[in-house]
């Protein structure tokens, strides 16, 4: 085995990993529709075994984010759902920093494994981005509309340092999954009163608004130090 495919090896395992979970089909148990359908049952089978159905949920979240799958959002939901907002959301914090970290180092190590000159275009943007890391980074971890897998893999390539890295993905995480986990516990009344379910409540100002301007609050120095320079 050539050592160039040992470095990109753990990221291919990971992404032929999600695609196995997505083929068989088991993300659509945890539909807004279908988690509502059984939530009594799931509820007590929660409360009978809840110290390893929230051990589950923090195991099954870290795999979702680790290899970049698009359902890490409908297990936060369930979470908020039967766990409640405080515990769902630790928990969340919890599996979604530790996929994070997997699917960050195995990122890393394919990207950096690659020895050729990089080209000059990306070189600048990696120039700019290492100019104001924290502000790009936050930036990048609180706009809510990019999707989680795809900012890691974005963060790995730009190089980002690990503590940086770490740092930034609890901020936002706790920020993005305690609004996404007070939705869940709450999304029985929600399809009571709304007759159902849409994506569309996780765009209502309510929550689109408040994780937007924490994004541009982190874009702050960066638009005081071009000020500064516009005025010298």
């Amino acid at each position: 085995m050539s050592s160039r495919l040992k470095q990109v090896l753990p990221l291919l395992m990971l992404v032929v990993a999600g695609i196995v979970v997505l083929a068989s089909g088991w993300l659509d148990r945890l539909r807004p529709d279908a988690l509502v359908a059984t939530h009594a049952q799931l509820q007590q089978q929660v409360d009978s075994h809840r110290l390893q159905a929230g051990f589950v949920h923090v195991l099954a979240l870290a795999l979702m984010v680790a290899t970049a799958m698009p359902g890490a959002l409908l297990l936060v939901l369930a979470g908020g759902l039967l766990f409640g907002a405080v515990a769902g959301t630790l928990q969340s914090i919890v599996g979604v920093c530790l996929g994070a970290i997997v699917l960050f180092v195995a990122s890393r190590r394919a990207f950096d494994g690659d020895s050729r000159q990089a080209p000059a275009l990306v070189e600048r943007i990696r120039e700019r981005y290492h100019a104001h890391p924290w502000s790009y980074t936050l930036f990048l971890r609180l706009v809510p509309v990019l999707p989680f897998g795809a900012v890691t893999l974005a963060l790995a390539w730009l190089r980002c340092p690990l503590r940086l890295f770490l740092i930034t993905t609890l901020a936002g995480s706790f920020a993005m999954l305690s609004l996404q986990s007070v939705i869940g516990a709450n999304l029985v009344e929600l399809f009571a009163r709304n007759g159902g379910w849409s994506p569309r409540a996780l765009l209502s100002p309510g929550i689109l608004l408040p994780s937007l301007a924490l994004a541009m609050l982190a874009l702050t120095p960066l638009l005081i130090e071009r000020l500064r320079r516009r005025a010298t």
